[in-house]
């Protein structure tokens, strides 16, 4: 059997951080992580949980949430990748390293939450499913609700309820990519510490910045087409 299928469904856009943004996630670095010990934190993901949405005061051992609900614009996470260490180390309270020396904060990615447009084709021969991505175009992007209820309301048009079923599939999508690579891993005296997140588990290059981000936006496609295998999805 071989058919043809377009739909929309969630994707994942991953862009190089803008300068701004790299220099906010330093200056929160040595605030929070700087801490005259000698870390090493080889990876660090977050969603923003403020306006501040370079805060890095969740590895000091607050809570962190997986999906961002704070933004207006789109639903970020933003990911260091295991190019380098992710900040100056120190021992005894003195930074090694030059100020040129190359962190992986400079390599941050922006991911971010869109609505696309999928043409795909399906061939299947039993026993095995093929699925192919003629096209994918990205159409806008879709923030989240703090307050989920009220995405429940009666009142509104078939097509505003139709809009908020949307929203809450995607969201659910994105909250369990976060879910995946939220968290950080550091490195003490040899010992590695990882917390909540599963991102050495990924068939992922971790160690250059745009093998990251194709990477990433693949493994978001991948959930999203999984999905079309669930009945009650589809």
């Amino acid at each position: 059997m071989t058919y043809s299928l377009h739909f929309l469904g969630p994707a994942l856009r991953c862009d190089h951080a803008d300068d701004a943004l790299i220099k906010d996630v330093y200056d929160s670095y040595m605030k929070y992580l700087a801490r005259g010990v000698e870390n090493q934190y080889r990876y660090i993901a977050w969603a923003p949980a403020s306006h501040d949405r370079a805060n890095l005061s969740f590895a000091t051992g607050n809570e962190f949430d997986p999906l961002d609900i704070e933004s207006s614009d789109a639903a970020h996470i933003y990911i260091i990748p295991n190019t380098s260490v992710a900040g100056p180390i120190y021992i005894g309270g003195a930074p090694i390293g030059g100020k040129d020396e190359h962190y992986g904060y400079q390599d941050l990615l922006d991911c971010k939450l869109y609505n696309a447009s999928y043409e795909t084709s399906f061939n299947f021969t039993f026993p095995t499913q093929k699925i192919d991505i003629q096209s994918r175009e990205l159409l806008n992007p879709v923030n989240v609700s703090k307050d989920i209820s009220e995405w429940f309301r009666s009142s509104g048009s078939p097509d505003d309820v139709a809009r908020q079923a949307q929203r809450i599939s995607y969201q659910a999508i994105m909250e369990s990519f976060g879910q995946l690579v939220v968290g950080y891993e550091w490195w003490r005296d040899g010992v590695v510490n990882t917390e909540k997140t599963s991102w050495n588990m990924m068939a992922i290059n971790w160690t250059e910045r745009e093998s990251t981000r194709t990477g990433l936006e693949s493994l978001f496609q991948n959930i999203t087409l999984s999905m079309l295998a669930t009945p009650s999805l589809t």
